[in-house]
């Protein structure tokens, strides 16, 4: 799986529907809105402190599934994941209903959908509801999230369950810039105190002084222009 970066792509003609239903719909509703019919499934995705996972319930077929994505993952990503994920589970099942709902408590992951201009996992995404439509009307519905929904709530436990698992294959596991960033940045900082802890005994008196690498002080010295960047590097300039 890999990181959600690369060209943006686009998907002009969309051929799902997207219903953003009220809180007043669904808290009407015994069950779900009768809008949401036949072959209904629920998708969550989970951010915790062990890790990241997706949820993904047939409420008609009954399949359960969890994915664990690690560490990286994003909230956003981890609820596109769990369309996408469900949206390959309906391809492999090849059922005969006409209509298909999928629910989502995420606003943003649904919005998502409705974009032209996205990122690989959300058109990832796109592209496998298209092809499902040649078969079978589907929407996609927001639904009220920890409000009692059945379908919801098992979603939601999976994707929480899938968070404490162990995440298996290379990584990372989705994320972005900022993400890759944050890995170099923390390897470059590990990488620059192994060497100074390495350097010989000629050295012993410079590890006295200085203990390893100083994010605050590298932070400080970025500041620095050029005539105070020499001074501090080289005191033969002074």
């Amino acid at each position: 799986m890999g990181v959600n970066v690369t060209r943006t792509v686009y998907n002009f003609e969309p051929q799902y529907r997207v219903t953003m239903s009220t809180r007043e719909v669904w808290t009407k509703a015994t069950g779900a809105p009768p809008a949401v019919k036949q072959l209904t499934w629920y998708t969550d995705g989970s951010k915790m402190r062990e890790g990241n996972g997706t949820g993904v319930y047939g409420q008609l077929v009954g399949p359960r599934l969890s994915f664990s994505l690690g560490r990286n993952a994003t909230v956003f990503q981890t609820e596109k994941y769990a369309s996408l994920a469900c949206a390959h589970e309906v391809q492999s099942q090849n059922r005969t209903e006409r209509y298909l709902s999928i629910c989502s408590d995420s606003l943003a992951a649904l919005k998502a959908l409705k974009a032209i201009k996205k990122s690989p996992l959300v058109y990832q995404c796109q592209k496998a509801l298209n092809d499902i439509s040649i078969r079978q009307m589907e929407d996609l519905f927001w639904v009220l999230g920890h409000a009692g929904k059945r379908g919801n709530e098992i979603a939601d436990k999976l994707a929480r369950g899938a968070s404490a698992l162990r995440f298996h294959g290379p990584g990372p596991a989705l994320g972005g810039r900022c993400d890759l960033q944050k890995c170099l940045g923390h390897w470059l900082t590990n990488q620059h105190g192994d060497q100074w802890q390495g350097l010989g005994e000629t050295e012993r008196k410079a590890r006295e002084l200085i203990s390893g690498p100083s994010l605050g002080t590298r932070a400080k010295f970025m500041t620095f222009n050029m005539i105070e960047s020499r001074a501090v590097i080289d005191p033969s300039t002074y």
